[in-house]
């Protein structure tokens, strides 16, 4: 009964989730707890990357007089063979490391760039001839051509062959999971909130820099109810995971970034033009097309030969940005 029960499980996982197929097939005495495993690594490892019109099979086999578990798998014509040692302590996390670059032999090869292998910022792409800018986002696509991610080019090879990539947001990513390049010209809505000031809400118009990790924007926004704001800023952000690899969630959606502003605004109440000059650090958590920061810095603003304001802030930011 709980074969029976795990399988309709995986099957339930499957169609609700991924919707490639699992099917597990037990040989032999085979305890619980390593199906259990082995159907969480595949799920991790291999569902995900393939299509919805797909199925794995899987023949976990346990032989008396064998040290070792046999997994065969298959997808379609194309079959992997393995044997899993019965003194392993994590099976799980072997069979997701194992078939990482083992499994792409059940997938097959993507046409268009796609994640090729893992790297020391996190993965990497083969360019094939094609020209890469670097500190260009990508969107990552799973094998349903849902959006699993972004990374972002953090550097190409002298020789213009492989790209380095850095994931800022969203789920484990896969090797052979296709990249969609996303527009450079970004547009975003922000509204923010300090000690210092009333609410914040801005239009801004952001484009990365062709040098990673820095990027430029212009934004038009509201302070309180009677001053217009137009400000320029140069910005830098490092996700997490190229210090700390993206296997965790937030390595994989929290950022470090910094940045500096010069503003020009009108005060409508007391007919006032003025300048104001930011610096600050922040910590920037990413989901999909929305984030999330708190930053601190020190602020000034000047009228004329007269200083309105200045000293440190503490801000709080929560943004959307659509790609063009």
């Amino acid at each position: 009964m709980k074969r029976l029960a795990l399988l309709l499980s995986v099957l339930l996982c499957s169609a609700q989730v991924y919707t490639a197929s699992l099917v597990v097939d037990i040989q032999g005495s085979v305890p619980i707890s390593v199906e259990e495993a082995v159907s969480r690594a595949l799920e991790r490892s291999m569902l995900v990357r393939m299509s919805e019109e797909q199925t794995l099979y899987a023949t976990l086999v346990n032989s008396i007089e064998d040290v070792a578990y046999h997994l065969h798998l298959r997808v379609e014509e194309r079959e992997l063979s393995f044997n899993i040692s019965k003194e392993l302590k994590n099976l799980e996390k072997f069979l997701v490391s194992s078939l990482a670059y083992d499994g792409l032999v059940l997938l097959e090869p993507p046409d268009l760039l796609s994640v090729g292998f893992f790297a020391p910022t996190g993965y990497g792409m083969y360019l094939q001839g094609e020209k890469v800018q670097e500190n260009t986002i990508y969107k990552v696509l799973d094998g349903r051509n849902f959006v699993r991610g972004r990374v972002v080019v953090s550097n190409v090879s002298a020789d213009k062959s492989i790209g380095f990539l850095t994931q800022f947001e969203g789920k484990e990513l896969g090797l052979g999971m296709v990249l969609q390049k996303e527009k450079s010209d970004q547009f975003g809505l922000s509204v923010s909130f300090d000690a210092l000031y009333e609410p914040f809400f801005c239009l801004e118009y952001a484009k990365n820099l062709p040098v990673h990790p820095f990027s430029f924007s212009l934004g038009l926004g509201t302070l309180g109810y009677d001053t217009l704001e137009l400000s320029v800023l140069l910005g830098a952000k490092l996700p997490l995971s190229a210090l700390f690899g993206s296997s965790r969630h937030l390595g994989r959606n929290i950022s470090l970034g910094s940045s500096v502003s010069l503003s020009l605004g009108y005060r409508f109440s007391e007919s006032q033009l003025y300048g104001r000059g930011r610096g600050s650090v922040s910590v920037i958590y990413h989901i999909q097309d929305f984030s999330f920061s708190l930053s601190v810095g020190n602020q000034v603003s000047v009228t004329g030969d007269r200083i309105l304001s200045r000293g440190l802030f503490l801000s709080l930011l929560t943004a959307y940005t659509y790609s063009l």
